[in-house]
């Protein structure tokens, strides 16, 4: 049981980390004119985190705070 909280928690801390690394970041992100835009499409069952790994792909990328 030790273990799995152990991972847990550095989840945690390493998630918390990349956020302050996003937070301070205070420049807004000029898009890329070079690329052509995409759209994705994500299918999947009820509760399979679609809206989850969209929203951490959008804040990956800067789209949202």
């Amino acid at each position: 049981m030790k273990k799995e909280s152990e991972k847990k928690e550095n989840k945690d801390a390493g998630k918390e980390l990349d956020l302050a690394v996003l937070v301070a970041k205070e420049e807004p992100i000029q898009p890329d004119e070079t690329r052509q835009p995409a759209s994705l499409v994500f299918i999947g069952h009820v509760d399979a985190g679609k809206s989850t790994i969209s929203g951490n792909i959008m804040l990956a990328m800067g789209v949202i705070d």
